[in-house]
């Protein structure tokens, strides 16, 4: 089942209310937070779930997304996303096999 939101609030609250997810995907540039934020916070909450963001971005090459990717664990996926890999990576995820962390996903 795909489960989706716009609101970062909604997703932490889904979290801490106790639902889980196999694989998060989140873009790290959003108008009210930025993804690593949103991360941090679920961290606190459900650190298993913080572990299962995917970040999406279109700004690897702008020093400060790299800079917030870098403070992180977390894969990440770079826009436009290649939906193969993107299908790739959720079976994995969703099969329990590990990536390389703080590195693209696919």
């Amino acid at each position: 089942m795909v489960t989706a939101t716009t609101e970062p609030d909604e997703a932490i609250a889904r979290i801490t209310a106790g639902e889980s997810f196999d694989v998060i995907l989140c873009d790290v540039m959003m108008p009210t937070i930025n993804g690593v934020e949103l991360r941090n916070r679920i961290e606190g909450h459900a650190p298993d779930q913080a572990a299962r963001i995917v970040f999406i971005t279109g700004g690897i090459v702008k020093p400060e997304v790299r800079a917030l990717l870098e403070r992180v664990p977390n894969a990440w996926l770079e826009k436009p996303i290649d939906i193969d890999g993107l299908r790739d990576l959720i079976r994995r995820r969703v099969r329990g096999a590990a990536w390389i962390p703080s590195s693209p996903a696919v």
